[in-house]
């Protein structure tokens, strides 16, 4: 961390970045959202772009766990304009503008999708939760006012994090203070629950290239017992990070770049695999020092 070194550099200022399983995505204010490939961060390329003008200001977003949907935040929205728009991207030359939400009584900051759900910072309507998983009509399963305020303007809940391996919520509300949650998806009933993502899934760590710590996510579609291993480019195993069973859900799990012996780690390249029931796959990681 002592010696950053950049590899590339943009013209134009945006306001927020998401680099999600080998893309940046460019949430670029007024100027709309633009989607890259980032598998090589010192030459990216443009993949798409949306520039809707009823979109205010691209403040930030996410995208869904399958990649095929992008949901995108209008800090500046004023009712009836959406605060939320959900854009198909499954074909990026072409998005498409499936379903939004708007709210009268708010206006939104930022958002994280965990499986099925969208946890939400809404400034002064507090915590808010989305089931996603028809993201052509997304609605509200959950909410929480942290704030006394009303009305649509910057106060209240003002960021969120949802990526902890516990599943716990932590909102951060500017008058308010530090709010911790747990969000319990448990539903009866037969077939499919929301939340709980169809198959297995590796996803790409984020940030990568990482300096000094990256997070690995994966979906289980059902109760596994889970192997997550860290190899060196000789195949030698540094660190096992999960060896246990785990609950379906997607999974959030840190690695600082330390080895099993609380060692750091040298710049390079890492290998990172996800063993479980009927399920395996690796990925590619860069430590750069």
């Amino acid at each position: 961390p002592e010696a950053p070194v950049l590899v590339n550099t943009g013209t134009n200022p945006g306001h927020d970045i998401a680099v999600i399983d080998g893309r940046l995505y460019d949430f670029h204010g007024g100027d709309g959202t633009r989607i890259f490939d980032f598998s090589d961060p010192a030459n990216l390329q443009l993949l798409g772009a949306i520039n809707d003008p009823s979109i205010n200001y691209h403040h930030s977003g996410w995208v869904s766990t399958d990649h095929n949907t992008l949901f995108i935040c209008d800090e500046l929205a004023n009712h009836p304009t959406a605060d939320i728009s959900v854009w198909d991207i499954s074909d990026l030359g072409n998005p498409e503008r499936i379903d939004d939400f708007a709210d009268p009584s708010a206006i939104v900051h930022n958002l994280y999708v965990i499986g099925n759900y969208a946890v939400v910072a809404y400034y002064t309507a507090g915590l808010r939760v989305y089931d996603i998983s028809n993201p052509t009509n997304i609605s509200i399963v959950a909410e929480y006012d942290t704030s006394p305020l009303n009305g649509e303007f910057f106060g209240g809940a003002f960021g969120v994090y949802a990526f902890f391996p516990s599943g716990t919520i932590v909102l951060n509300d500017w008058q308010q203070g530090v709010f911790v949650f747990t969000f319990d998806s448990t539903t009866t009933g037969t077939g499919p629950q929301p939340g709980v993502p169809a198959t297995f899934r590796l996803a790409q760590n984020y940030p990568n290239p990482f300096n000094p710590a990256t997070t690995i996510v994966f979906d289980l579609p059902k109760e596994s017992t889970v192997n997550l291993i860290i190899y060196n480019v000789m195949g030698q195993k540094i660190r096992s990070l999960y060896s246990e069973a785990k609950i379906a859900g997607t999974h959030a799990v840190d690695w600082d770049g330390r080895d099993d012996s609380g060692n750091p780690v040298t710049s390079g390249t890492y290998f990172y695999r996800l063993e479980t029931d009927g399920f395996s796959e690796t990925k590619r990681m860069l430590l750069v020092r």
